[in-house]
């Protein structure tokens, strides 16, 4: 495990994974016009119609861009045994969301105590119902490094690079996030429309817990 932040691989903002969110600022000062508009007759009746134009292109738009976020997304959960293990990071419930990336989010008992006692948690990630068993596996501990690893089965291969993902930690919702591009998860010659998951959290000389259960996975949740 080697990251502490979020992590850009070489070549991720080529091809459109990187995002940066600070959008578009303008270089130089927009001038203002040199007197009201409304000493300019030209310009009447302008404002009613880009509005009006504006309201039928919404219109038109709206259906499209509601059907494409729905293809784009979608969302199943999990509940865990509470109290199964005894350490404060025992997973209450895991929900994956499959859409422009894989969001998997794994609530616990409490993420701070858990960080006191060094704990870390993780998700087995299976993309290829071809082959038994996950994929790839992603860890972290709380408050420390994380990182990406490909799997055999169910045994840990070498760490992968050249995508994006990141662990995210809310300590008010006691709750981590696996964040994944989907460059992390397309194969050479296949892409990754469907995933499942099976989590993972422990902490040391302490008994792990698994949801769903010890080798178990999640539905499969598929691009609609």
């Amino acid at each position: 495990m080697t990251n502490t932040t979020a992590r850009f691989e070489p070549g991720g903002s080529a091809n459109g994974h990187v995002l940066t969110g600070q959008g578009w600022l303008p270089t130089e000062p927009v001038p203002l016009p040199d007197a009201p508009m409304s000493r300019k007759p030209i310009y009447k009746g302008w404002t009613s119609k880009i509005l009006l134009a504006l309201t039928a292109l919404a219109a038109m738009v709206a259906p499209f861009a509601v059907g494409a976020t729905a293809a784009q997304a979608a969302t199943s959960a999990v509940t865990d045994a509470r109290g199964d293990v005894g350490h404060p990071l025992d997973i209450q419930s895991v929900t994956v969301r499959n859409g422009n990336t894989l969001s998997i989010t794994i609530h616990h008992r409490s993420l701070a105590a858990g960080e006191r006692i060094s704990g870390w948690s993780g998700a087995y990630i299976d993309v290829d119902s071809r082959v038994a068993g996950p994929d790839y596996y992603i860890v972290g501990g709380v408050g420390t490094d994380y990182q990406l690893y490909w799997t055999n089965g169910w045994r840990i291969g070498g760490t992968i690079g050249g995508c994006y993902y990141h662990e995210g930690l809310n300590y008010a919702h006691n709750s981590t996030v696996f964040t994944l591009g989907r460059r992390c998860l397309n194969g050479a010659s296949f892409r990754a429309t469907k995933v499942r998951v099976s989590a993972v959290a422990g902490a040391p000389r302490r008994t792990s817990d698994w949801a769903p259960g010890w080798h178990r996975f999640s539905p499969w949740v598929a691009l609609n």
